[in-house]
């Protein structure tokens, strides 16, 4: 099992890192292939995770689907979903998917920053 910071010491890898592609095979048996014209995530449904990614060097023209420059893709972010409790053993300041709003207020404090959203 792993921590979440044993996944967030790879913040700011490039995914081509040797580190980050030894941690990505030994980890994970079923991660979908990285590719800027289909999504900003690597995708494992195994385990409950996506790896997100920011690749501001890459090129490339979405309506015809072609690819110039395929730049640097350094992981900067990840989304858990509950089956990730299979992979990761604690999250920070002890949230787990039963909390609700108000109480991972109450247990991480008051958000400095936060973004309009949509509720659906």
């Amino acid at each position: 099992m792993l921590s979440y910071k044993d996944i967030t010491k790879y913040f700011g890898s490039s995914l081509l890192d040797k580190a980050f592609q030894s941690f990505l095979i030994n980890t994970f048996s079923d991660l979908t292939e990285y590719n800027i014209l289909e999504s900003n995530h690597i995708i494992s449904e195994d385990k409950g995770i996506e790896l997100g990614f920011t690749n501001n060097e890459a090129v490339y023209d979405d309506d015809d689907r072609v690819v110039f420059e395929s730049g640097n893709p350094i992981f900067s972010h990840f989304i858990v979903y509950p089956k990730s409790m299979n992979l990761i053993d604690s999250f920070p300041f002890d949230i787990d998917f039963m909390d609700t709003r108000t109480e991972i207020t109450r247990k991480a404090g008051s958000p400095t920053q936060t973004k309009e959203g949509h509720n659906f």
